[in-house]
């Protein structure tokens, strides 16, 4: 028998799976500007291995199923490439993308001359990466400019000005400011006024001359005629020997502008007199609240508490007054002992002549120089005058004296104030600014 083996064969065909390449890509912060970052999903099928090509990237390549973020630093387009593939089958995919060049708003500027107003800058672009620039400046002319390089820029307002860059490309802008402080333009002015001994405006006269300026850094007086202390200090003293009208200019300037004020100072022949009114002298329980020595060097009337060894020299005359004025007279401050006043330091001699019959009120009145003080002997008078009073219904009137310097002068008394202890006399005083004769 004859036996016939078989073998049955079967044969298997594998079925081929598709490969899709496929991804997604980020754009991280949505930032098209160099360098850029870009973040890849892969969502290819099919594939089992893989290889990513990233032109100008960083990484370059890859072989991993999602990448790393890669980074581009150059701008321009750039192509990525995926090449999937299995067993059986090899696929590629390509996608570009075009990346802006870096972009960044800066700007530095040069303040011209200085920062007086009118503010001129020139300024420096130190952006970059945009295809245009914009430009803003506050209360500036112009105030807005488009181009890289924007002209001169003058700003008038004082205080602070906002300058504003925007630079932009197709998909972005960036903004940068600063700010611009504008100091006051120049303004010049100057006050003036005479010197303590010169209240009355008369020749030789002392004037203190204080510039009143805005932005100025330099000065300079002139006065024709006259002597100037300092003249390119703010703060100066001008002298003028003379009578006259004198037109003081005061030039100021900061570098930038140049400005002049001019103002006219009237000095008075000289009367070689001084005049003052409305003088308190007290009665002796008022020395010490109302006052009752005169003090020619500032002219004024002091409390016994104000008189010290250093003042003392310089009391020239001292009123003494019983309650009810019925007893006034005025004393030689060396001589105020005998009415049992306290002694003044230093005190030096003056005549005085309490009951005149040389002098009137009314000439009193009248006197607008010394002239008619010189003819007077006070000292001869006045040497035997120590208990001669006058009392508080003897008003108007008049007293003599002559100072230890002999500087002649006379009083007028013009009322009484009966205030019981703080009582007084109200009196007007005219006396010579210098000797004569001596």
């Amino acid at each position: 028998m004859l036996l016939v083996s078989g073998v049955w064969v079967s044969c298997f065909k594998e079925t081929p799976v598709p490969v899709v390449p496929d991804f997604e890509v980020e754009i991280v912060d949505d930032d098209y500007s160099v360098p850029v970052t870009l973040r890849f999903m892969n969502k290819s099928t099919g594939a089992d291995l893989y290889e990513w090509t990233f032109e100008g990237g960083e990484p370059e390549h890859s072989t991993q199923v999602h990448p790393d973020d890669v980074v581009y630093k150059n701008a321009g387009t750039h192509t990525v490439r995926l090449e999937a593939w299995n067993t059986t089958e090899r696929k590629v995919k390509e996608w570009s993308v075009c990346l802006d060049s870096a972009i960044h708003a800066g700007f530095t500027y040069d303040v011209q001359v200085n920062r007086f107003s009118p503010v001129e800058i020139v300024l420096l672009n130190t952006g970059y990466g945009g295809s245009r620039y914009d430009w803003e400046f506050e209360g500036g002319v112009p105030q807005t400019y488009e181009g890289r390089t924007p002209p001169p820029v003058v700003f008038t307002g004082p205080g602070l000005h906002k300058i504003r860059l925007q630079v932009s490309n197709a998909r972005e802008t960036v903004e940068f400011t600063d700010t611009l402080f504008v100091l006051p333009a120049l303004s010049v002015d100057f006050a003036w006024q005479p010197g303590k001994d010169d209240y009355d405006m008369e020749a030789p006269l002392q004037a203190e001359v204080s510039a009143r300026c805005g932005s100025a850094l330099s000065y300079s007086w002139k006065a024709a005629g006259a002597r100037i202390e300092n003249d390119t200090s703010a703060h100066t003293r001008i002298y003028f020997d003379k009578a006259g009208v004198y037109d003081v200019v005061l030039e100021a300037a900061n570098g930038k502008e140049t400005k002049r004020v001019t103002r006219s100072i009237h000095v008075l022949e000289n009367s070689n007199l001084y005049k003052m009114t409305d003088l308190q002298f007290g009665i002796t329980t008022a020395l010490n609240t109302v006052g009752g020595y005169y003090f020619s060097k500032d002219r004024s009337v002091l409390t016994a508490g104000e008189i010290t060894s250093r003042n003392g020299p310089d009391i020239d005359l001292v009123f003494w007054g019983l309650v009810d004025f019925i007893q006034c007279s005025f004393l030689s401050p060396d001589a105020v002992s005998s009415k049992a006043l306290p002694a003044i330091p230093g005190a030096r001699r003056t005549w005085v002549i309490n009951n005149p019959e040389i002098l009137t009120p009314e000439q009193f009145d009248g006197m607008e120089n010394d002239a008619l003080l010189r003819q007077f002997a006070i000292k001869e008078m006045g040497e035997g005058d120590t208990d001669v009073y006058f009392s508080g219904t003897d008003v108007p009137h008049i007293i003599l004296f002559e100072t230890g310097d002999h500087r002649k002068g006379a009083v007028k008394i013009k009322e009484v104030v009966y205030a019981g202890n703080g009582s007084y006399v109200l009196a007007d005083m005219k006396i010579q600014k210098e000797a004569v004769g001596y």
